[in-house]
């Protein structure tokens, strides 16, 4: 149940985290402007202060907020900002976009992973645990574990502590696990028992390899599990 409690807690920082970088995103906030206090956050999203904590402690490690005592959160920039041009939203209604992003997400998250084999504290490996057991949960409910993978993987980013792989999957989350936001012909299928565990066992063999500090297997293990998305995609694409 401890380990139930805290996977769940980890989703809930992402939900906050994300939907908070949404709003900077789509203009709701601008640089300079403060957040919502920490209490209108935690009344906002019927969440505790830790979660809040941490949702915004995951911005300000990505330079999209910064904080001062006292004073509270305020939007440093723009998600993206940083980098020229910034990154064109996935359009989840073109194979062609989202293929894209999973080529992009390909090469950055397999050295995530690397890195955060050779980097990940005793704590961070203990996130990625925990993450790993929140998409565990969702396979033996039946569900689709679209929102814990999306969990796991920034758990990843932030294990290789460079903010910069926090930051790009904030701006690649649609491209995470894109069916499952569509409708219509591309909107994700039904999946059986089997193809949820096969997704859980991709994920387990690259949390092992970090855990181990094997970062060439933790690349390798990204690699794959990425791959294997990015190839049904392309199938769409030429079928």
């Amino acid at each position: 149940m401890k380990g139930d409690a805290k996977g769940k807690r980890a989703n809930l920082v992402v939900k906050v985290s994300s939907d908070l970088t949404s709003q900077i995103a789509q203009g709701e906030f601008a640089v300079g402007d403060k957040l919502p206090s920490e209490s209108q956050l935690v009344n906002r999203y019927s969440v505790s202060r830790t979660v809040v904590r941490e949702a915004i402690a995951s911005l300000r490690s990505g330079g999209i907020v910064e904080t001062h005592q006292g004073a509270g959160a305020f939007v440093a920039q723009l998600p993206g900002a940083g980098d020229r041009g910034g990154f064109r939203p996935v359009d989840l209604k073109k194979i062609s976009s989202v293929i894209e992003a999973l080529e992009m997400r390909l090469a950055v998250e397999s050295e995530a992973a690397a890195l955060a084999a050779e980097r990940r504290s005793p704590v961070q490996a203990a996130r990625i645990m925990e993450a790993l057991d929140s998409i565990r949960i969702d396979v033996e409910a039946g569900r689709s574990p679209s929102k814990s993978d999306f969990g796991f993987h920034m758990a990843i980013a932030d294990a290789a502590n460079n903010s910069r792989f926090a930051e790009f999957l904030h701006l690649m989350e649609a491209a995470i696990s894109p069916r499952s936001q569509l409708d219509g012909p591309m909107a994700e299928p039904q999946r059986d028992r089997a193809h949820f565990e096969t997704l859980f066992n991709e994920h387990k063999k690259i949390a092992d390899a970090i855990y181990k500090r094997d970062s060439e297997l933790a690349r390798k293990a990204m690699h794959a599990h990425i791959s294997g998305t990015l190839n049904r995609y392309a199938e769409m694409l030429t079928s």
